[in-house]
């Protein structure tokens, strides 16, 4: 691959390999070279929002973790969490901001290309009402969905994902000023067992719903020809105003292939970041 770039990985010896790995006498699956030959890794907007003089950027659907974390940093800055520290007061209010943002991921959040998603999920009014039903003193127990504002209305039940594990991270910034923030899983420990290459393969179908609908209503994030599965993999890249590239964090991650932001932005003659537009910014999904 570093000397013939992506095409041995869909369409030569390496997806040869994977197709017949797959086809294990135990539970034969049936992906095909037809299958990698069409696939096609798309490119996205970030996802980006203010949070105490940064800006934050994250990767949006098919992964819910831009759109999470930004809920839940707009909720956390209506506490002082500065002036807490990171004890036990603050961690609770991250837990409950957690809760709330998971919430409403369960119910809206899927592959945006085949779910009318809420327009209003990072809403500042919205997310300040979600921001009140937190008590510093106590948990809510289970968080609800909210009713976010939406530009076209549909009914979608909860959806209920079982932890996993399975999933690394890594952050890159060069002499040049190129950023990248990258996470990848194969889903639980050990994906689906199967290895060629000396790789083990994914185990990304179990990312979706389980239950197409419930109670009469489509689940967001069922089972669809072509649809990728929702994970909640959030790697981040902050932006400071007044000195551009600020970190880009590790990020807590369940699963989908791998998810990336790229930011590209130029060091001044001091050795510190440019700011750029959040529009230099390219998040990818495999």
């Amino acid at each position: 691959m570093a000397d013939q770039g992506a095409a041995p990985f869909y369409t030569g010896q390496i997806a040869r390999d994977i197709v017949a790995a797959v086809r294990t006498e135990s539970n034969p699956g049936l992906l095909t070279m037809e299958d990698f030959a069409r696939y096609e890794v798309i490119e996205r907007e970030p996802v980006c929002v203010d949070y105490r003089q940064n800006e934050v950027c994250g990767m949006g659907p098919p992964s819910s973790g831009g759109l999470t974390v930004g809920q839940m940093l707009a909720m956390l800055e209506a506490f002082d969490l500065p002036a807490m520290g990171e004890g036990v007061e603050a961690r609770h209010l991250f837990a409950e901001a957690s809760r709330l943002a998971f919430a409403d991921r369960g119910m809206y959040m899927a592959d945006s290309d085949f779910v009318d998603m809420p327009k209003g999920l990072l809403d500042r009014a919205y997310l300040a009402e979600r921001a009140a039903l937190i008590d510093p003193a106590a948990s809510m127990g289970k968080a609800e969905a909210g009713d976010p504002p939406w530009d076209e209305t549909k009914l979608y039940a909860p959806d209920v994902e079982r932890p996993r594990h399975g999933t690394s991270h890594f952050v890159i910034v060069d002499g040049d000023g190129n950023a990248i923030s990258m996470t990848t899983t194969i889903e639980s420990g050990f994906g689906s067992r199967v290895m060629t290459n000396g790789f083990l393969l994914n185990n990304e179908l179990t990312d979706f719903s389980f239950a197409p609908q419930a109670d009469g209503k489509p689940v967001a994030n069922r089972v669809e020809a072509g649809k990728r599965p929702r994970s909640s993999m959030a790697p981040t890249i902050v932006f400071r105003d007044d000195a551009g590239l600020s970190c880009s964090p590790a990020a807590r991650a369940a699963p989908t292939s791998s998810t990336m932001s790229r930011c590209r932005s130029l060091p001044c003659s001091t050795g510190t970041w440019t700011r750029r537009k959040p529009s230099t910014c390219r998040m990818s999904s495999t």
